[in-house]
Order: C-alpha cells, then structure tokens, then sequence
C-alpha cells in the first residue's frame, strides 16, 4: 500500500505541479493580452489626438480661407456698387440736363404743365 499511496501522492503531486503552471501559464497569457490591449489603446489615443490636431488645422485653413474669400466678395461688390452710383449719378446728370423735372414730378404735374402751356398759346396768339 506503501507503494500505491506514493504513486497517488506523486500524482498528486504532478498534478498539482501541471496545475500550477498551467495557471501561470493562462495568467501570463491574460496578462499579455491586457498588455497589448493597452498598447493598442494608447496607439489608437495617439492616433486620435494627431487626427484631431489635423482636423483642426485643416478647419483653421479653411477658415482662412473662407475669410479672404468673403473679403474679396465684399471688396469686388463694393467696387461694383461704387460703378454703379457713378453710372446712375451719370444717367440722372443727363436726365437732368434733358428735362428740368424728372418722370415722376413730370406726372404729378402734368395738369399743370399742359395748363401753363395753354396759357403759353394764349398769350402768344394776343401778342400776335
């Protein structure tokens, strides 16, 4: 029996001893694969962080952009804007020289203009 209970405590023994290392064996497996788990986190922060800082760049160009663009826009209506007061100044210095009033005064006095023109050719037609 001796025998047998050293066969069994030796057994034991190895299994305990299998046990063990494969124990440390799946600890070390999970440990490796936090490791890389971490890694890869700090990988893809990494990542992020230099995509964000692109992002950003690339908004303040665009911003700048953007800027200059409506600068121009508002420069060139602005240039357009000052052609065309300059080119209505200029069609109302010759309307103006053409008739004393302009359309919508010569409307509204319109009676009084054909009655000073009757007027007109009474007078003339006395004188003559």
């Amino acid at each position: 029996m001796r025998l047998q209970e050293q066969r069994e405590l030796q057994e034991d023994d190895e299994n305990k001893k299998f046990r063990t290392r494969q124990k440390e064996y799946v600890r070390s497996y999970l440990d490796k694969q936090v490791e890389e788990k971490h890694q890869k986190h700090e990988y893809e922060c990494q990542l992020d962080q230099k995509q964000a800082e692109f992002w950003k760049c690339d908004t303040e160009n665009y911003c700048e952009h953007d800027k200059q663009r409506q600068q121009i826009i508002r420069d060139t209506n602005k240039r357009h804007q000052e052609i065309l007061l300059q080119q209505i100044d200029a069609k109302n210095n010759v309307v103006k020289k053409k008739y004393k009033m302009n359309t919508q005064e010569l409307l509204q006095n319109k009676e009084m203009i054909k009655q000073l023109g009757d007027r007109n050719e009474v007078d003339r037609q006395i004188v003559a």
